[in-house]
């Protein structure tokens, strides 16, 4: 299961992290009620599992480092002999959104990378607090547009948990639809920003096109280009099938285009061992998502969500910026196909969702990897909210990735791993 519910904080079961098996995957870190929620993955036996500590030992770093980047407490890099550190953002047309990388480096290679994150820091877990379900469910969507029907299945499972509601397989049906186009536009405006990288411009004009074509989809079928106002606590609005149909268009372009975009040798060899993360290093830094399942470790949350029953992951071995746009574009196949089985028996729904109280945690599996979120609510109301985007964890991993690397392979690293400033922020 990718839910769990408790009647409050106190309920959770108290355990020291570091007494956690090594091969269960820490997923986020929450502070809540003067206490430290630890959220994790046992990929074992598919479930979502929590805990709580006082505090994070400090001991807790060396055996698992990815702590740091989940707790933000990663220190940027400090000048050493020869090597400076860089700001490398918009103003220096290194990003195409707010944000920055701190980058050490002697000239040509990367040294070290960090994120410097808070320009798009919008405090949605703040403003949520004591507002009812549907209206933190506008504000949760929209942390970062580009995985709003993620955030907001995420958000209303969660509520729905605790409210003892459970959607009927249609209403499923919808829910996972909409997740499943967000999927494919992302997948498809990664594989147009890889090639707009590159230089490629007719795989550039391509990609770019059949993203509009699913965006147009979306706001026919959804009511929005990027599936706002959707769903929610409770609710899903009737989806419009018609629009659909142009998905298996899309599908048919991806297959035909397959051929072309392997045998493009410069734009492979150009992403050919860039920004690469093994198992070692998945394994070492609690990576899940795309680049996880790219470097070969079956970690996607869907094979523990009841909304993919059977689901089986897109693997691939290299751990490479080719190895994760492949995995992206099976899964965009494997996304349209699943859209196209739901759409006709997908339908509306609407449920009262007023006695949701206590607590309640839960992950789902949103394009570059989990989106995890903790809400806690009483008397109707939100009374506390904690989530973090995939993009969080992500952007470490990308520095980590990216060591070592040269400045001209950033774009292609960079652009790979599907990640936002916004969601990284919140």
């Amino acid at each position: 299961m990718n839910v769990v519910a408790y009647g409050s904080v106190e309920d959770v079961p108290e355990v020291d992290p570091k007494d956690v098996p090594r091969d269960e995957v820490l997923a986020a870190v929450f502070d809540l009620k003067g206490t430290h929620l630890y959220v994790w993955l046992d990929h074992d036996v598919d479930e979502v599992k929590v805990t709580r500590f006082p505090d994070v030992p400090r001991d807790l770093r060396e055996e698992r480092p990815g702590l740091a980047w989940i707790t933000g407490s990663v220190e940027p890099p400090e000048r050493e002999g020869r090597a400076v550190v860089l700001r490398y953002g918009p103003a220096a047309s290194g990003l195409w959104e707010a944000g920055a990388f701190f980058i050490l480096t002697y000239g040509e290679k990367m040294l070290r990378l960090a994120p410097d994150l808070g320009y798009k820091f919008r405090d949605v877990e703040g403003r949520v607090k004591g507002e009812s379900p549907d209206v933190a469910a506008v504000l949760v969507e929209r942390r970062c547009g580009n995985f709003a029907v993620h955030a907001a299945v995420l958000f209303s499972r969660l509520v729905e948990r605790l409210a003892g509601v459970s959607p009927p397989g249609e209403v499923v049906a919808a829910r996972r639809m909409a997740m499943e186009l967000e999927r494919l536009r992302e997948h498809l405006w990664v594989v147009h920003r890889l090639a707009e990288a590159a230089s490629q411009r007719v795989a550039v004009q391509t990609f770019a096109s059949l993203t509009e074509d699913v965006l147009r989809v979306m706001g026919g079928a959804l009511g929005h280009r990027y599936g706002f106002g959707f769903t929610g606590p409770g609710r899903v609005r009737e989806p419009d099938p018609d629009p659909v149909d142009v998905v298996g268009e899309v599908l048919e372009e991806l297959e035909d285009l397959e051929d072309l975009v392997e045998a493009s040798k410069i734009w492979m060899d150009r992403l050919h061992t860039t920004c690469e993360l093994g198992p070692e290093d998945v394994h070492r830094y609690d990576i899940e998502g795309v680049p996880a399942r790219a470097a070969g470790v079956a970690r996607d949350v869907r094979t523990m969500d009841p909304y993919y029953p059977g689901y089986e992951p897109v693997l691939r071995t290299e751990g490479d910026t080719v190895a994760r746009m492949w995995v992206r574009y099976e899964e965009a196949k494997a996304s349209a196909l699943s859209v196209l089985r739901d759409v006709r028996r997908a339908e509306g729904w609407s449920e009262d969702v007023d006695g949701a109280e206590g607590l309640a945690v839960g992950v789902v599996e949103a394009p570059p990897g989990p989106m995890v979120a903790a809400v806690v609510m009483k008397g109707g109301k939100v009374k506390a909210l904690r989530f973090r985007g995939p993009s969080h964890h992500l952007m470490h991993a990308f520095c980590a990735g990216a060591e070592r690397e040269i400045f001209t392979d950033f774009p292609f690293g960079y652009a790979g791993f599907g990640i936002y400033f916004s969601d990284a922020d919140g």
